[in-house]
């Protein structure tokens, strides 16, 4: 890249960091608070549902960032997400904290939704898979950080100064965004036509095989492992008997191993096929989240949640690269909304049967039974698309290569 292109690169870094760090942190904060609030793991999940149900409007999300400049769009919902979190910091009761974690939401699925396209418009295309890596090095990183220094926080600040710096997070987010400039800030961005088009991006997955195979991964990933979101804190609490800071530290190593897994792929990318890179990550990911259910100690789960987590990572990165350059520049935003959009679906499915069957039985023989249906499902994809006259139109070059 050249001086200019890696000014955009590390503002959009930056941004990136700050943007998901401040996502991660009160996300923390809130899963925790609503457990030990109601103790009910159907609490849980229908904070997870919140959190996913403004996913459902991505396609939405995708043709305002096709439509409009995409650093304003975000900044603008950056500030109000700022706005929101302090009101947030002044609500007790459970209703209204529910209300407006859900407008939070809705910003915050726009603003996850600018920054996949915007990355593609700010990385030049040979650039892709170490790109990517990065962007996930750098997520993951947040996610290490926001059970670190959240509970730091947490221990000599009241919640309320916390929410209010979360806040100037985003403010200065969005003032980061404004000093990068993309491809489509320029003239010969692809025009479009006027209107609305929402089913465009839905028409390009169908039609293009990589795309196709992709979301159908990511499908049935949603509707398997969706429930790790809310799940994971109960596994913890009962099968591992730990405390809210065990539950802290798991989740820890979670990341550590999603950051070594995200270096990882890129490496892999240089000698192994990205159909490959992505078929084994996955499995190894699916028997291993399964096997966390046959685990009742704390240091076996943490070990088996880091390797789990770095064979999915490893493999995110080849799935992105393929995304990302397999998907044209004027439809890219309305292609990723639909996909966040369609496989939210299955990812509230998955949330609330996991929530109400913890009910009833341990979260163990959950984690166990997705991880198993995961892996099936992953069998019976691969299956279809590399099988038969499907196997000569889904790419199966090596992974450092891009259309």
């Amino acid at each position: 890249m050249d001086r200019f292109s890696k000014y955009n690169f590390w503002n959009f870094c930056l941004m990136f960091l700050l943007s998901v760090f401040g996502y991660e942190l009160i996300f923390f904060f809130m899963t925790l608070y609503v457990y030990n609030l109601t103790h009910d793991a159907v609490n849980v999940s229908f904070f997870g549902v919140l959190t996913f149900i403004p996913k459902l409007l991505s396609p939405l999300y995708g043709e305002l960032a096709d439509r409009f400049r995409k650093q304003r769009v975000f900044a603008v919902s950056a500030v109000i997400t700022a706005g929101l979190m302090g009101t947030l910091s002044m609500v007790k009761t459970i209703e209204w904290i529910y209300g407006l974690w859900f407008a939070t939401a809705v910003l915050l699925a726009l603003i996850a939704n600018i920054r996949g396209s915007l990355f593609a418009e700010i990385v030049p295309k040979k650039n892709y898979s170490t790109g990517n890596s990065t962007m996930l090095v750098l997520s993951n990183a947040a996610r290490i950080l926001a059970p670190f220094l959240g509970g730091s926080a947490a221990l000599v600040f009241e919640p309320r100064l916390i929410f209010f710096a979360i806040s100037s997070i985003y403010i200065l987010a969005a003032g980061i965004i404004s000093l990068i400039k993309s491809s489509s800030d320029f003239p010969e961005k692809t025009e479009r036509k006027p209107g609305f088009n929402l089913s465009a991006g839905y028409r390009y997955i169908r039609q293009n095989p990589s795309i196709n195979y992709i979301f159908t991964l990511s499908f049935f990933w949603r509707l398997f492992l969706g429930l790790q979101v809310s799940i994971l804190v109960i596994y913890v609490k009962t099968t591992l008997a730990g405390n809210d800071a065990l539950y802290g530290y798991f989740m820890t190593v979670i990341g550590l191993g999603s950051v070594l897994g995200s270096l990882l792929g890129t490496w892999l990318a240089k000698y192994l096929y990205r159909n490959t890179l992505m078929t084994v990550g996955l499995g190894l990911h699916y028997a291993s989240f399964a096997a966390l259910g046959l685990v009742n100690q704390f240091l076996p789960a943490c070990a088996l949640g880091f390797f789990s987590f770095a064979a999915f990572y490893a493999s995110l990165v080849s799935l992105h690269t393929m995304r990302d350059a397999g998907t044209h520049l004027s439809v890219r935003g309305r292609v990723y909304g639909t996909v966040a959009a369609i496989i939210t679906l299955p990812a509230i499915v998955s949330m609330l049967t996991g929530g109400y069957l913890a009910r009833y039985v341990g979260a163990n023989w959950i984690v166990l039974s997705a991880g198993l249906l995961a892996l099936i499902s992953l069998l019976v994809i691969n299956r279809i698309f590399f099988s038969g006259c499907l196997q000569n139109r889904v790419e199966t070059y090596p992974a450092d290569q891009v259309v």
